[in-house]
């Protein structure tokens, strides 16, 4: 039994307020997209069978290449990572190395249920593109429109699907955009960006 709250968005979940856990066979299909979740790897093996046998009857390929395994499970009185032992047409499914995620529907899952792939991705991707605009010979008003138009909108993906705090986009990526901001406004190092007023409609 998996029993800790951060699993719950597994499927993980508590029957009452008795606190008894129960034990969830799950089968979540997103248009082409399939997650098979259970406590037991037999019951999971089980209903991997199944979805094999209705893939069959629809007429749709299980792209192997695309598959991946992740398991959890109890060992004294711990939850650890390991790696279960899953078919799907006889063949062994790719397993996740222990401490590395999965992404399913664009979520990264990990043991920890953290954020932490997501946060480093966004960072990747943030300094990539804002610095990309920095280097494009424009003015520094149209940057500062690629900046809210589009760097943004690039980014908003991933602070929908995660639990990424407030905090962290300040203390992370406000600080990156305000170096570049008061760049390109040529203001002192000593200036903030509050008294800094754009309009909404010209940028």
């Amino acid at each position: 039994h998996i029993t800790s709250e951060k699993y719950a968005q597994l499927g993980f979940w508590k029957l009452n307020k008795t606190d008894i856990p129960c034990n969830p066979i799950h089968w979540f299909q997103f248009a082409d997209d399939a997650a098979v979740i259970s406590s037991q790897e037999n019951q999971n093996q089980i209903l991997l069978n199944r979805f094999t046998v209705w893939c069959q009857w629809a007429n749709m390929i299980i792209r192997f290449d695309k598959c991946s395994s992740f398991g959890i499970k109890k060992r004294s009185s711990k939850s650890i990572q390991y790696q279960p032992k899953l078919f799907v047409n006889n063949k062994l499914i790719p397993r996740i190395e222990l401490g590395e995620s999965f992404r399913y529907l664009g979520r990264c899952f990990d043991f920890n249920m953290s954020d932490e792939r997501h946060k480093s991705e966004l960072c990747d991707l943030f300094n990539d593109i804002i610095s990309k605009i920095d280097q494009l010979p424009l003015h520094p008003r149209n940057k500062i429109l690629l900046y809210s138009r589009y760097l943004l909108s690039k980014i908003s993906w991933n602070l929908t699907i995660t639990d990424i705090s407030k905090t962290w986009i300040c203390e992370t990526l406000d600080n990156v955009s305000t170096k570049y901001i008061r760049k390109w406004l040529e203001l002192p190092i000593s200036a903030t960006l509050s008294n800094v007023y754009l309009y909404e409609n010209k940028f």
